[in-house]
């Protein structure tokens, strides 16, 4: 009798520590996927390919069909707006699982709207994108 005890108790604590661990990294999830704080604002401007712009400062027509190859290929993608600020786009349409690379690479090097939260991380400026509209 005295070891079915031991095991049952045994096995409560497991079940009690698994059960505390998966609630903890639970809330920790929560926690690391936080909305983006931050002021809700709408830029026009030029779809960029972020990597030739602020490695070769390559955008325009000129460079258009580039910009769209490397938006396809998953380099980062940002927005020149018409006051000159640049912004590193970031954020995935949930309700469409779609990317914004494959929303944005038809437009590279032509004008859209953008609604989101700016945002700063690490001096870059960053816009959490929840709407587009393309012209």
């Amino acid at each position: 009798r005295r070891g079915w005890t031991q095991i049952l108790k045994l096995a409560a604590a497991i079940i009690i520590s698994a059960s505390i661990t998966a609630v903890s990294l639970k809330l920790w999830q929560r926690e690391s996927h936080r909305l983006v704080q931050g002021k809700e604002i709408v830029v026009k401007g030029e779809v960029l390919d972020m990597t030739c712009y602020i490695a070769y400062n390559m955008s325009g027509p000129e460079h258009a069909e580039c910009a769209k190859d490397c938006i396809k290929q998953g380099l980062p993608v940002g927005i020149k707006a018409t006051d000159g600020k640049v912004y590193l786009l970031v954020g995935t349409d949930w309700r469409r699982r779609e990317s914004l690379n494959s929303q944005l690479a038809e437009y590279a090097a032509k004008t859209v709207t953008i609604r989101g939260k700016e945002t700063m991380r690490d001096g870059f400026a960053q816009l959490q994108v929840e709407e587009i509209r393309k012209f």
